[in-house]
């Protein structure tokens, strides 16, 4: 292992032992790359001031960020696909950051696994403070599905019509949420486990939109639907918190026994 002194000697290491395409998706910009050259020039840009013989005997690093004690005002940001620069990346930098006292943020992705409708979803947050006490939020974005439109509409666990694909919803307590399109004979069920401090899973949904100009003038586009399972998050005596939920791709003809596209009414 040669002697790493900055963040340029860790770039040029991975360089060399990362794959071209794994590495590229980190050290890379869209476009023009721009902003990614901003952000390079910005910081070459701030100077350490050199001070001697100043007492340094209780120089501390220690901070707090949102409420929370660390040894140093830093964080780990999110990053995404981390586990392709590095087997497992994200279990690795969770732990160092762990040791070191600083916040580790995660980002993942989830694969589906070949002829698998499937999606069986965990998180564990463990080394948690005794008072510790914030929401987590994992958002799904559904594509594809059109609001306002008959035969697609949310229902819960007992199959009630909960309104349009493009409905504002805040369920105080869900178990279930379906999604369903009987055009493109889609059947997306959410299930939601009680996480491990007896907490039930809320739920937000509401519509992505984008704004369009045309010949009428300015009009709203649907482009998503966004649907965000919450939880309040308290550790247990060993200062850990559990959650799961699954996602299960169906066919909504074969639930109902209907053929597709038969649903004329457009839910309220």
């Amino acid at each position: 292992m040669p002697v790493i002194t900055n963040i340029e000697d860790l770039r040029v290491l991975a360089q060399g032992r990362v794959p071209r395409m794994f590495y590229d998706y980190a050290d890379s910009g869209s476009w023009t790359e721009s902003t990614y050259r901003a952000n390079e020039s910005d910081f070459s840009a701030i100077q350490f001031r050199q001070r001697v013989a100043v007492n340094i005997a209780k120089r501390s690093t220690d901070s707090h960020m949102l409420g929370q004690p660390v040894s140093m005002p830093v964080a780990i940001a999110p990053t995404g696909l981390t586990g392709m620069q590095h087997a497992n990346g994200e279990i690795l930098a969770a732990k160092s950051a762990k040791r070191f006292g600083i916040p580790f943020t995660l980002s993942k992705a989830i694969t589906l696994e070949t002829d698998s409708r499937s999606l069986e979803i965990a998180y564990k947050l463990e080394g948690l403070p005794p008072d510790f006490r914030q929401h987590l939020a994992v958002e799904f974005n559904f594509a594809g599905l059109p609001a306002q439109a008959a035969g697609r509409f949310f229902y819960d666990a007992s199959g009630r019509n909960l309104g349009h694909l493009g409905t504002c919803l805040d369920i105080k307590q869900a178990q279930v949420l379906g999604l369903v399109d009987d055009w493109l004979d889609i059947d997306a069920r959410l299930s939601l486990a009680t996480a491990s401090n007896g907490a039930p899973a809320g739920v937000w949904t509401f519509p992505i939109q984008s704004v369009s100009q045309s010949e009428g003038g300015f009009e709203l586009v649907h482009q998503s639907v966004v649907v965000m399972p919450h939880w309040l998050v308290t550790p247990s005596l060993d200062g850990t918190w559990k959650m799961s939920m699954r996602l299960d791709l169906g066919r909504f003809s074969q639930r109902t026994g209907s053929a597709p596209g038969r649903l004329e009414a457009v839910p309220s």
